[in-house]
């Protein structure tokens, strides 16, 4: 399956964690780390875990709250981001 190394900014501390490929989103695998990233629906729909990709790439499972400019420039739902790659990192604070 492959360890997936993932860097996260968030109040302006530096965290990190590992996930593997087995479903789960950033956040869920967040949360199974001790990391409690914002969130609030879990669906895709209030943005309240909006984050922007900093490296990497992933995909999103569904997405009803960020627009097509979000979208180029970036931002995602850690709720429903599942990684596409090796290493991902996160900003929160953008």
């Amino acid at each position: 399956m492959g360890e997936i190394r993932v860097a996260v900014r968030l109040y302006g501390q530096a965290l990190a964690f590992t996930m593997t490929r087995d479903g789960a989103t950033v956040l869920e695998a967040s949360r199974a780390a001790g990391l409690h990233l914002p969130s609030s629906c879990e669906v895709g729909s209030c943005a309240t875990c909006r984050a922007r990709l900093v490296t990497g790439a992933i995909s999103l499972k569904s997405n009803f709250a960020l627009d097509d400019d979000e979208l180029a420039a970036g931002y995602v739902l850690a709720c429903q981001c599942l990684p596409a790659s090796e290493e991902i990192a996160l900003d929160f604070d953008v």
